[in-house]
């Protein structure tokens, strides 16, 4: 077996990432198999060959894309729920995994031929995936009376996806679509095809409805169009300021409102049980509630903050005794709604810290300008939603933020 690994084993890696990036098609079982499998013959790959061309930089890239892991790992010293984080580390792992196998490679930057095979996989399955949801929850879609969130909640029951992590699968593909179209101008088919299917992904996207995913997707493609025209960082940098300007001053009202209804925590939750009390409540207002809560708790423990395992308990006790005139956070567990939120509650000022260092050495690790897209998709999103809460947004974050940063810089 030690040969056959030896001798094969960028095809048999090949094929398995090729296998994992069908993850909107495939049973969380099957994933979580396919990641096992890569370690373990990865691991014996690496005590076989890849441990004599290990590097100073393999280790950098290592750390910096299993941060988040080692983050919550470092945590758990200092965690009073240690059962409970070892629980959130084992989920987070494919962080950790997914990379090494990558890098016991000895030459471990992918060729552009075989990037483009996984994203026309990860397009086709999702594409897949779409047209399923679109048979299924098609009442949904055609009563105009029932909003997006009923739509989110009817996928979620079909298919335990939640409609923001699809949002963001979504919106990765379009960016992929259009990066595929500036690749390919002269291949007037592949060109027509691209184009329905990013207006078919657009339509679904605007569906489903999740703002902050949106936003991201749009900042994503705008970077990609800036590239396009090379044009200048400084120009970059004026042209989303005006941007956020124009936007802001277009939509002022709806922001104002918005923004007061974030601060309004106080008043946020009517007093009552929440079937009784639901249609009077916001996101806006339940999210005010948990920043306050998670404010809160940081300045309680600024610096190491309280371990991994205890995070969600710590908001608890914030919602039980500042909140206790409503069932709603007895009813349903929140969590920070914010990733950098958690890392702060998890490991305080350090753990964030790491993690922002972890961001600058994968900025600076890739020239792979559809890496830089993937980042700012992400980074937007993990402002507002926990994305790494779930495995469906640790899959999604651990194969790409491994595969595009181990790909070779290529012109968009």
């Amino acid at each position: 077996m030690g040969e056959i690994v030896k001798k094969y084993y960028e095809r048999i890696h090949f094929i398995l990432i090729g296998l994992l990036v069908l993850f909107p098609i495939t049973p969380r079982g099957i994933q979580s198999s396919l990641i096992i499998t890569l370690f373990v013959v990865s691991l014996v790959h690496f005590f076989l060959e890849g441990i004599t061309h290990w590097t100073r930089n393999k280790t950098i890239l290592l750390i910096s894309l299993g941060s988040i892991s080692i983050i919550y790992i470092i945590s758990l010293f200092h965690s009073t729920s240690v059962n409970e984080g070892v629980k959130f580390v084992i989920r987070l792992s494919p962080t950790l995994l997914i990379a090494f196998t990558f890098l016991t490679q000895k030459s471990f930057r992918w060729e552009y031929h075989k990037l483009q095979v996984v994203l026309y996989l990860y397009t086709a399955s999702l594409l897949l995936f779409l047209i399923y949801l679109h048979i299924s929850t098609f009442e949904i879609i055609a009563n105009k009376n029932l909003s997006s969130w009923h739509l989110r909640d009817r996928i979620d029951q079909l298919t335990e996806v939640h409609g923001t992590y699809l949002s963001i699968w979504i919106g990765f593909a379009i960016v992929c679509g259009f990066w595929f179209v500036i690749k390919n101008i002269n291949k007037k088919i592949f060109l027509i095809a691209n184009v329905v299917i990013i207006c078919y992904f657009f339509y679904w996207i605007y569906l489903i409805g999740a703002r902050m995913p949106i936003l991201a997707t749009i900042v994503s493609l705008g970077w990609l169009l800036l590239d396009l025209w090379k044009v200048s960082n400084k120009t970059k940098i004026f042209a989303v300021g005006s941007l956020i300007c124009i936007c802001v001053t277009v939509f002022w009202n709806p922001i104002l409102n918005k923004v007061n209804e974030m601060r309004n925590y106080e008043n946020a939750i009517p007093e009552g049980k929440y079937e009784n009390t639901n249609p009077l409540i916001s996101n806006e207002n339940i999210r005010s509630v948990i920043y306050h809560c998670a404010l809160k708790k940081i300045e309680e423990r600024p610096i190491l903050g309280y371990g991994i395992g205890r995070v969600n308990s710590e908001l608890q006790e914030c919602y039980d005794e500042e909140f206790n005139h409503t069932d709603l956070f007895t009813r349903f567990k929140f969590n920070a709604h914010s990733q950098y939120l958690q890392l702060v509650l998890t490991l305080g000022i350090f753990g964030i810290t790491l993690f922002v260092t972890s961001i600058i050495c994968w900025f600076r690790s890739s020239s792979l300008k559809l890496y830089h897209y993937f980042l700012a998709l992400i980074l937007l999103s993990f402002a507002f939603e926990n994305v790494l809460n779930r495995h469906d947004g640790i899959i999604f974050f651990s194969v790409f933020n491994a595969i595009l940063l181990m790909s070779k810089k290529n012109q968009v």
